[in-house]
């Protein structure tokens, strides 16, 4: 801004009402034929054919909340039609769950550890921060 404060509109999240740029159910068909023909992690082949507007690092990010998991390594290669792909999303999404890493509707890796416990601390800790702050203004 012109008084020096900072523009606000700058930093808040951008969001299009472009069509085009939105995954829709044509992209998933076509993100799983090429699944199907190419495998997991074969992004090249599936943006060339299949989905010429999406770059690899979209395709990729759609795969893996299409098959549940964000650790997409253990299907390197791997080709499955829409029933296996649904197959392995619901095991991965249950086994999320039992492990409490599911977030964003997907498994999350591992190393960022038991998300419903880090939760129970994170509440843990606004909760004291919380007091401590009401002990500061009571004295």
């Amino acid at each position: 801004e012109e008084n020096g404060d900072l523009n606000q509109d700058y930093f808040q999240p951008k969001s299009t009402d472009d069509e085009s740029l939105k995954w829709n159910e044509e992209d998933d068909k076509r993100l799983r034929a090429g699944i199907q023909k190419f495998g997991i992690g074969m992004w090249d082949g599936i943006k060339t054919e299949f989905l010429p507007i999406w770059d690899e690092i979209a395709i990729r990010i759609r795969t893996y909340h299409m098959m549940g998991t964000q650790d997409l390594s253990k299907y390197e290669n791997w080709k499955g039609d829409e029933k296996a792909i649904e197959a392995e999303r619901e095991k991965n999404i249950e086994a999320a769950k039992k492990e409490g890493a599911f977030a964003f509707g997907v498994q999350v890796k591992k190393e960022f550890g038991n998300l419903e416990v880090k939760e129970k601390e994170n509440e843990s800790k606004k909760t004291n921060q919380k007091g401590k702050a009401k002990d500061k203004k009571s004295k």
